[in-house]
């Protein structure tokens, strides 16, 4: 199991050769080895938010030559339609955004990733996203 947002692997969970949890912290640079599931939980608590955050580093790539790679790398965003809005959600973030089209989900979902990354909101515009739709989602654009 990997954590982070955007590719990083900040906190990394493996079985090792003992059958035993291998678990690894990217920041902290810190290795714990432990027995069983509720050892995980115990180790994910207090580490897990801040893996959901992008390190300092990985904002430093993103905003290296004008924003490059946060507007060049393809985003995929999981769309979904309930109540007369269309929902947009990433893969690496929690937080899902709305809108009344398809295009305002989106474009709120590329807003809320440059405030993730503190990035200008005008970023949004030129991110290269793509979006996968579910089943209800499809069936409202079908019927527009």
């Amino acid at each position: 199991m990997l954590l982070g947002t955007f590719g990083e692997a900040l906190l990394v969970i493996h079985v090792n050769q003992m059958a035993l949890y291998h678990c690894y912290d990217h920041r902290a640079d810190s290795d714990t080895i432990v027995a069983d599931i509720p050892a995980v939980e115990a180790w994910l608590d207090g580490r897990e938010e801040g893996a959901r955050h992008p390190s300092a580093t990985l904002i430093e790539m993103a905003r290296a030559n004008d924003w490059q790679t946060l507007k060049s790398v393809p985003i995929t965003l999981r769309v979904s339609w309930s109540d007369g809005y269309f929902s947009a959600t990433t893969y690496q973030l929690n937080e899902a955004s709305f809108g009344r089209t398809l295009p305002e989900a989106m474009n709120r979902a590329g807003e809320m990733i440059c405030q993730v990354f503190g990035a200008p909101a005008a970023i949004a515009q030129q991110m290269a996203l793509s979006a996968e739709l579910d089943a209800a989602a499809v069936g409202q654009l079908r019927i527009a």
